[in-house]
Parts: C-alpha cells; sequence; structure tokens
C-alpha cells in the first residue's frame, strides 16, 4: 500500500502550545512550526525553559495541524528529543505523544515515556524517541506532536532545564493512485483508487484486481468534477495523487 503524508496538502492551518510550571525563568523558542511537517528528521521546532532554585520545572510543548475534510489515517510518525539538566540528586521524566484529531477529540493513537535518574546532574543529558504507528483512524481532521517532562533537583547547580525538541510529525492517508482518466471541457484529469475495503461505493477491476475509488467531499481539494451519489449525500471521486 502506497501512503501519502497529508501534512503536505496546503490547506493546512497550524499553531503550537507551550505551558510550563512555575511560570519564572528564562524561556525561549527556536526553529520553526514549519520544520516539523518538511519532511526532513534534522529541522526542528524548540522550546527551552529554566527554572533558578532548588526545586522542579515541568513544561508542555506541541505542534498541531488540522485540516478542513476528514481522511482516514493510516500511519502516524513523530520524531523527538528532550534534554534535561538539573543540579545535584537529580530526577527527570518525559514522554512523547502523536495524537489524531478523531470526530473532532484529539486521541493518543502512539505513544512512549522514559524516566532518567541521575544522568546530568550539573550537566546536559539528552533522550530521542521516534514514534512510527500503522493503523487505521477514521474521520481525522487533526494531528498534533506533544511533549511533556519535567525535571527535579536539589542543591549543585541549583537549577533545572528542559529542552524540547519535535523534528517531524506526520500523518498518512492511503495514496490515490491512478487507475483512468477522464476528459473535461478542458483538460485530462487522472481519477485516484486505493485498495479494496468494504466501505466502498465505488468499485472497478483492472487486470483481474477489483479496487476501490475513494469518495471525498465536493469542496475536498483533491475532489474531481465527477460526482456520486453514495446513498444520502453527493460526494466526488478523488483525484489521483502525484
Amino acid at each position: 500500500m502506497d501512503l501519502k503524508n497529508v501534512l503536505v496538502l496546503p490547506y493546512i492551518a497550524s499553531t503550537y502550545s507551550v505551558t510550563r510550571v512555575p511560570a519564572s525563568g528564562t524561556t525561549s523558542l527556536s526553529g520553526s512550526l514549519a520544520n516539523t511537517h518538511d519532511g526532513s528528521d534534522s529541522t526542528y521546532y524548540r522550546y527551552y525553559t529554566q527554572h533558578g532554585g532548588d526545586g522542579s520545572i515541568t513544561s508542555t510543548f506541541y505542534t498541531e495541524y488540522t485540516w478542513t475534510y476528514p481522511v482516514t489515517i493510516r500511519r502516524v510518525r513523530g520524531v523527538f528529543q528532550t534534554g534535561t539538566y538539573g543540579g545535584n540528586y537529580k530526577n527527570g521524566d518525559m514522554s512523547w505523544n502523536v495524537q489524531l484529531k478523531i470526530g473532532g477529540v484529539w486521541t493518543t493513537v502512539s505513544s512512549t515515556s522514559f524516566h532518567s535518574g541521575a544522568e546530568g546532574s550539573n550537566t546536559w543529558a539528552y533522550f530521542s524517541r521516534t514514534l512510527d504507528t500503522l493503523g487505521t483512524w477514521a474521520n481525522v481532521t487533526g494531528c498534533r506532536g506533544y511533549s511533556w517532562g519535567t525535571a527535579y533537583s536539589y542543591e549543585g547547580d541549583r537549577q533545572q532545564l528542559l529542552d524540547q525538541y519535535i523534528y517531524e510529525i506526520g500523518a498518512y492517508r492511503e495514496k490515490n493512485v491512478e487507475i483512468l482518466k477522464v476528459k473535461t471541457p478542458t483538460t485530462i484529469i487522472g481519477l485516484g483508487r486505493n485498495d479494496l475495503s468494504a466501505g466502498d461505493k465505488v468499485r472497478i477491476m483492472k487486470n483481474g484486481t477489483v479496487y476501490g475509488l475513494p469518495l471525498v467531499q465536493t469542496g475536498d481539494p483533491s475532489a474531481s468534477p465527477v460526482r456520486v451519489y453514495d446513498g444520502s449525500v453527493v460526494k466526488a471521486i478523488a483525484q489521483a495523487d502525484a
């Protein structure tokens, strides 16, 4: 099955969010939000936060992308790194999640966590994770990369720092592979097909194999001019992906 990252499409709205406790101390953002869906695992969006004195710092950092028309996602991927710094008796915890907005509700579909002990006492310690999960999630209109961390210490350098990186977030739908062409008054358009599933309302056989023709809302950017009534509403057969 060929997959296509929906986050490369042009109709994405994007944002980020950061929170931390306590609110005092130094913070900074670097890199860019666009880096987290540019197809590169080396570019990033980064949130750095610091707390002075004995105690702890806790930080949440996420980037999210939403789109208008629901799609079925078949794979999610997230690439993260978190660094912790503390004085003596250091402890740290961190977690990373990829979430999808399913039916309007943000839902965790892939996650991992890690507890660090004295690694990085009076120095930095960094931990990297890649989440890559296959599945089938329908009615999806968003994807989020989520990073949480906390660091605790006392004495020694008497400060705690968190350095959170989100390198890449991806949500992949099945690619619409061209199976036939239709001629309009002005151009020729390729129609896409998917591997057959039970819910396919329109099907086509080619070389002895039956495929499904994916249906999308008529306003979807991937909609072709070919319209089909699916039993409840009029939809469009999806164009083939480039």
